[in-house]
């Protein structure tokens, strides 16, 4: 409880923090650091930065659209406000005759749509 206080009131010199991209797209993880989200614990501001998040979010071309992204992602880890220590990982173990499992992000796991071939 203290510390989650502490993290947004930036209260701190170092801290640890984590995120995980939940829908697929870059947008889900260079969100967080724009100049005005409330999920910036790191508190970094970078106009540039700002722009080209802007400018990919009604870019209508998708390689544009990434390349706008690239570009404030190479912002982002030159001013480097974050240090990347660990990323998540999960590990999937699927049996041939099991069909209809889909991958999610957040590692949700849906039944309805898994068949079983049986022998």
């Amino acid at each position: 409880k203290d510390f989650r206080s502490r993290l947004h009131a930036k209260e701190y010199a170092i801290a640890r923090a984590s995120w995980f991209g939940d829908y697929n797209d870059p947008s889900t993880f260079t969100d967080k650091y724009l100049s005005f989200s409330e999920n910036n614990d790191a508190d970094w501001k970078n106009p540039a930065y700002d722009a080209l998040c802007a400018r990919a979010a009604v870019e209508p071309d998708p390689a544009q659209r990434l390349d706008l992204f690239r570009q404030a992602e190479t912002i982002l880890l030159d001013d480097c406000p974050l240090i990347p220590v660990y990323h998540y990982v999960n590990a999937y173990l699927f049996r041939p005759n099991v069909h209809g499992l889909a991958m999610n992000p957040r590692n949700m796991v849906m039944f309805n749509r898994v068949q079983v071939d049986r022998p």
